[in-house]
């Protein structure tokens, strides 16, 4: 949250907390765990179990059937508040309202109407898939369809990057490393 507010202009930063009312859009590949991270923000962190049964399944099948996640389908919103960091005490928490997209290419028409009501966007990836990160930016990738939706400009508009999947040891399998994303958002 203070990676956005810092990046938005002086003036749009101080009209949007006094709205108090935030809407977040989060997109990436499917099986990059958009669904695990939103629920973590809005819930709480999931049961110890949760993520040896989501790294197990990697979104291909297998891994414990009884626990299976499915594919987000269609958009899901989700409501949480939470404090800003370096507020004043007593100052009200900041409302968010983050929209849960689907990964899948034959599902992004239903995530498009919610784009537009966004005041900032999580681009989602695996640190272990290389291609999950590579279709963040790439022509007519999530960044990209985004920008062309909503006519938000990559370089004004507050986009945050998330490697996911990196809970166990961080080098282990790893596809996606520091220096990618300093070039991808610098590039």
């Amino acid at each position: 949250l203070q990676e956005i507010h810092d990046h938005l202009p002086p003036d749009e930063a101080a009209a949007m907390l006094k709205t108090k009312r935030l809407c977040i859009v989060v997109l990436g590949d499917s099986g990059t765990g958009k669904t695990t991270l939103v629920n973590t923000l809005c819930k709480g962190a999931p049961e110890v179990d949760a993520f040896a049964d989501e790294a197990d399944e990697g979104g291909q099948g297998g891994g414990n059937e009884s626990k299976k996640e499915w594919p987000t389908v269609a958009p899901r919103c989700f409501h949480t508040s939470v404090k800003m960091p370096g507020g004043l005490p007593g100052e009200p928490p900041v409302d968010l309202e983050v929209w849960d997209t689907s990964g899948r290419e034959r599902f992004k028409a239903l995530s498009l109407a919610f784009y537009r009501r966004a005041d900032a966007c999580l681009l989602v990836f695996d640190v272990k898939d290389r291609r999950s990160f590579e279709s963040l930016g790439r022509v007519g990738g999530w960044r990209d369809e985004f920008a062309r939706m909503t006519g938000a400009s990559p370089h004004s508009f507050p986009f945050v990057l998330v490697g996911n999947k990196c809970e166990h040891d961080l080098t282990a399998d790893r596809r996606v490393f520091e220096e990618d994303v300093r070039d991808w958002c610098h590039g």
